[in-house]
């Protein structure tokens, strides 16, 4: 049993071939949930189990599981982001007390997307966007992150850079603790030195954010006025 105080209940959202799957596949393996990081091109992931959806490649229906993170339990709801499953994303949200968006970094914002923001204002729940696939041809991380801006009138946060796109594609630097990730074979990470024509980028970024932060409170937004920084506290 759960103390009900350390449930998460957390909807993945995202127009669909936008890796929905695929993160909540590599969140499950990183709690350790699971012990092999599978893939929907291979049929292998656990939340699409369904014939069909092994078949097809995409969700059909929405599918649930859960981790533990420091000291919470996590349960995800992996949604199918096709307009003829609108309805699973729309029950989903309705338990959900957070999401993730999903915008895939080469085909961008769809229209599908739009119907999911709207599900995530309408519900006013906390979002984590996740730009994905920056792996792919063609991916262009920031012009992702201005077509939010511009689409949905938002002024998100960059929580995480990439290392290098398409084929480069190798890690990323973390904002907040300020070190870089890089991936690994195993579907790991090892921590590393920030690369050093990142490095200007990056304090610009942390700078942003600490503003960002500093709005939420008036408190907050007199230690940034004094000391010009807050103290992040993980």
């Amino acid at each position: 049993m759960y103390d009900v105080k350390h449930i998460r209940n957390t909807v993945i959202l995202g127009h669909g071939n936008s890796g929905k799957t695929t993160l909540a596949e590599a969140l499950l393996f990183t709690a350790g949930a699971i012990n092999r990081l599978g893939k929907v091109d291979d049929g292998t992931t656990s939340m699409d189990f369904e014939e069909e959806e092994i078949k097809r490649q995409i969700s059909i229906s929405t599918a649930c599981n859960h981790f533990p993170w420091k000291k919470q339990q996590i349960f995800l709801a992996d949604t199918p982001g096709d307009d003829n499953f609108f309805n699973e994303a729309k029950f989903a949200s309705l338990v959900a007390d957070s999401a993730i968006l999903t915008v895939g970094s080469v085909l961008g914002v769809r229209n599908q997307t739009e119907h999911f923001v709207d599900l995530i204002q309408n519900r006013h729940l906390p979002c984590l966007i996740c730009i994905t696939k920056i792996d792919r041809e063609r991916s262009n991380f920031q012009k992702t992150v201005d077509e939010i801006k511009e689409a949905f009138d938002l002024n998100p946060v960059v929580l995480y850079l990439p290392i290098g796109q398409e084929q480069e594609f190798k890690g990323v630097v973390d904002i907040v603790n300020q070190q870089a990730l890089f991936f690994q074979e195993d579907g790991t990470v090892k921590e590393g030195e920030i690369p050093a024509d990142m490095a200007d980028e990056v304090a610009v970024r942390r700078e942003n954010m600490m503003e960002y932060v500093a709005e939420t409170d008036d408190d907050l937004i007199e230690v940034f006025l004094e000391e010009e920084r807050l103290l992040i506290d993980n």
